[in-house]
Formats: C-alpha cells, structure tokens, sequence
C-alpha cells in the first residue's frame, strides 16, 4: 500500500497499478475486504493514468474481478453487479474470452444469494461456453462447479451432483486444488440429499481439513453445513453444536452473515432437544433477522420453518408458515424447499391436520417431480403413510409401508424420522 501511493504520488502509475492490484490481493487473502476493495478501488482510479494498449487493459480487468470478489465476498452485491457491467464491456471490447468466462462466472454466483435461479444458470453456461471456447480446463472446472450451484439452487440435485463429480474430475486431474476446496463441500451437500450420508460426512471432512491448509473458510463453512445437518437428524446433538459452532465462529471472522442463520438453526435445535424452547427461539429469531438483511431467498424459509417447527405460539406458527410458503412460492434457494417442507409436515402432524400434512408434502413433490430426490421422496411417502394411519387406515399394507420406511430410516442413521415412524406404529403420530 505504501510503495502503491508512492508511485501514484510520482506519476509512475504502472508500477502504482501493480502495487494496489497486489495490496489488495494481500488483504482479500486475510479476509480484510473492506481494505481489499479500497485498493482495488484506487487501483482502478490510477490505471486510467496508464497508456492505452494491452498492459492497462490486463491490470484493468485484473483490478475490476479482484474488486469484485471482495464485493461478493462482503455481500455488497449491487455494487458488485455494477462493477461486472464495466468488466464484461471492457473484455467483450477487447475479445477477452478466459476474462469473460471468470466474469459470468462470478456474475452467477452473486445470482445464487439474491435467489435468482435462471439468471443463476444462465450466467454459469455462459461462462462455460467461454471457458471451453478458450480451451481454459481451469475455467471449465470452475464453470461446471458454478453449474453445480445453480442447478443445486433449483432442486435439481441430482443434476448438480453429476456436474460437481465433473468439475472435481478435472480438479484432480490438473491439480487445481483451491477450485476443489471450493466445490468439495457441495458435493457433500448432493450426497446428503441423495441419502448417501456416510459419503457426505467423509467430503465435509475432506473438504473442512483441505480449507484449513488452503486458507478457505468459506469452503469450510458450507462443508460443516452439511455435516450439522445430517448429525442433527441422527441426534448426534453434541457433534452437530461443535460442527455448528466452528462454522459460526468461521463466518463472524471472515464477515460472512448470510451462513449465520443456518448454524443459528442448527444450535437452536440442540436447545430445543434439551428443552430450552426460549433460547431456540432466541437464536431462529436472531437469524432470520440476518436473512432479511443479508437476502431472504438463501435460508428464509429453512428458518421460517424451524419457528414454526419451535414455537409453541399458534399465531406465530402461522405467521411463519404464510410467510415462508410466500417467500417459496416466488422462488428461492432449492434447500428451502425440503427444509421448510419437511418442518412444515411435523407441525402439522403434532396438530393432528392430517389434510395439511398431506398438503405440504405434495407441495414437496411437486418442487420436485422434474427430478426427484430421495431424501424428499423419503419424506413425501412417509408424510402421506403417517397420515393415512392416523385417519384409520391400519391396512396390512400401509403398516409394511411404515415398517419398511422404519427400517429404512434405521439403516440411514435418520433417528428423527425413526422416532416419527415409530410413534405412528405406536398409535402416537408426533
């Protein structure tokens, strides 16, 4: 920083630009973005100084994704679309096409957050035609692990998990490890909702240990994710609160509020095992605060859902229901989908609304018929079984159906599904 003002102060601004390109490389490596994107900011404010020709237009266009990472990263996403505007007509005029490829691809990952699922994808298949135009296999790599994001926005995980085995194929094949670190941790997340839960944990742990000797907590952040997830099904509170914590202390460091809410629910279901009810409430309250902050389409309606699945208000169950089957309804990130959906079936069969209960899981269906999932189609019978029983259908089929989910639901480890199936078998279906 200080050799960059100094060349600035005596006019020699190439070596000025190079400098403030690589201050704010160096403070965007140490997660001190508002200081990143100052320097990429003056950076770009003294490459005007420069001579025209190819020299300015590399540091230009170095300086403008720099700044843009660092925009993304401190979710400042307006400005960051602003700045990806200026970069694209800058490489389109100067036929950059790797550039090209790494500005849609940074475009379609500011999409994933705000919930704007076909410009989302749209942006990814962009940057991979370019990428493959180039013949870039790193941007190819990095394009297939955008494609995973989108199509993972969409629900459509088994679509996502085809693209993100691709994307890790080439990653281990050219050695690019830091685009691994990245998209590891969403192949967790398609192994988990495709019910293969023991591959899931060991790529969040792979993913977690590969993030701590990379520097990428980001990466770190996501992989935990997964695993608090599924340790939370399996009731292994102790493991999911140590898992949650790491995150959360992760994201706080690194100024990353839109992962808050999901440790937020995670710790706010370990409260609610122990019977702290005020103190879960406290916490899904506090996050879904952050997700109105930080954008409603990420978690909203996962948090929305936990409320409802926690509090013992009826008006505020229902206020959350409505708001959360809104949010839905508009379209947003696919996890909300099961998320809520799943929350949504339990409360309504503690209510003994056995209609409801069926309604929602026919909603959950419907997200998904395009490409269904296993784990929400786990859901879906096991919502309509339990229904069905409770209202008196005690067939000799519908009780092998149950058992069958039963021991299902055992193989996998699922012990909230287990204790639901469970109850049901035992005339308690809640």
């Amino acid at each position: 920083e200080l050799l960059a003002h100094h060349y600035t102060e005596g006019s020699e601004f190439e070596n000025a630009v190079r400098y403030w390109r690589l201050a704010a490389e160096r403070a965007a490596a140490r997660f001190a973005t508002a200081e990143a994107i100052a320097h990429a900011r003056k950076g770009l404010t003294t490459v005007t100084q420069m001579p025209t020709g190819i020299e300015r237009v590399n540091q230009e266009l170095a300086l403008h994704i720099s700044l843009i990472t660092s925009l993304r990263l401190a979710d400042r996403f307006a400005e960051a679309l602003e700045q990806l505007d200026q970069a694209e007509s800058l490489a389109t005029q100067n036929e950059r096409i790797v550039e090209l490829s790494r500005i849609h691809h940074l475009r379609g990952n500011i999409y994933f957050p705000l919930g704007k699922i076909d410009e989302c994808l749209s942006e990814h298949q962009a940057a991979l035609q370019f990428a493959r135009q180039a013949n870039s296999t790193e941007d190819e790599a990095r394009a297939l692990g955008g494609l995973t994001d989108g199509y993972y926005m969409r629900g459509r995980m088994r679509s996502a998990y085809e693209h993100v085995e691709r994307c890790i194929e080439l990653c281990r094949a050219h050695g690019f490890a830091a685009i691994e670190t990245a998209y590891l941790p969403m192949r967790a997340h398609t192994h988990m909702y495709g019910l293969r839960f023991a591959e899931a944990l060991e790529d969040s742990r792979s993913a977690v240990e590969m993030a701590a000797k990379a520097g990428q907590p980001r990466a770190a952040i996501i992989a935990l994710n997964a695993s608090t997830i599924i340790l939370i099904d399996r009731h292994d509170f102790t493991m999911a609160e140590e898992h949650a914590r790491t995150a959360l202390e992760l994201a706080e460091r690194i100024g990353a509020r839109r992962f808050l809410p999901v440790s937020n629910n995670t710790l706010a279901r370990v409260r609610l095992h122990a019977g702290d009810r005020a103190g879960a409430l406290d916490l899904l309250e506090t996050g879904l605060a952050i997700c109105r902050e930080t954008g409603i389409a990420f978690v909203g309606p996962w948090m929305l859902g936990a409320i409802a699945f926690a509090t013992d208000d009826p008006k505020r169950r229902e206020e959350a229901l409505r708001e959360a089957q809104a949010i839905l309804d508009r379209g947003c990130v696919g996890h909300n989908y099961l998320r809520f959906y799943r929350d949504a079936i339990e409360v309504s069969l503690a209510m003994k609304d056995w209609d409801r209960a069926d309604q929602y899981a026919t909603a959950l269906d419907e997200y998904f018929c395009d490409e269904p999932v296993p784990w929400a189609s786990f859901i879906i019978e096991q919502c309509h079984a339990v229904a069905e029983l409770a209202r008196g259908g005690g067939t000799t089929a519908l009780l092998a159906q149950i058992e069958r989910l039963r021991e299902e639901a055992a193989r996998l480890g699922m012990r909230r599904d287990l204790a639901l199936l469970e109850a049901a078998l035992q005339g308690r279906p809640t």
